[in-house]
């Protein structure tokens, strides 16, 4: 999906994004955020991604797992 691709651009370039930022809902309507949410929530199941939360409601941080060989 294009969402999932918004969120490897910005693994690729970073490896590391904020969540919250990347989709926020001021640029995003709600079904795209659920959408790259829901995405995430797949990266993070594969073990392609860590996630980080310091609050409840707080940004999301989004780091990119480094490949074991």
């Amino acid at each position: 999906s294009r969402r999932r691709k918004e969120m490897f651009k910005a693994l690729i370039k970073n490896n590391k994004f904020v969540f919250n930022k990347l989709f926020s809902l001021k640029e995003h309507n709600k079904q795209e955020v659920v959408t790259a949410f829901s995405g995430l929530l797949e990266l993070s199941r594969r073990n392609k991604v860590q996630t980080s939360q310091d609050e409840i409601f707080g940004d999301i941080v989004v780091e990119r797992k480094a490949n074991k060989a």
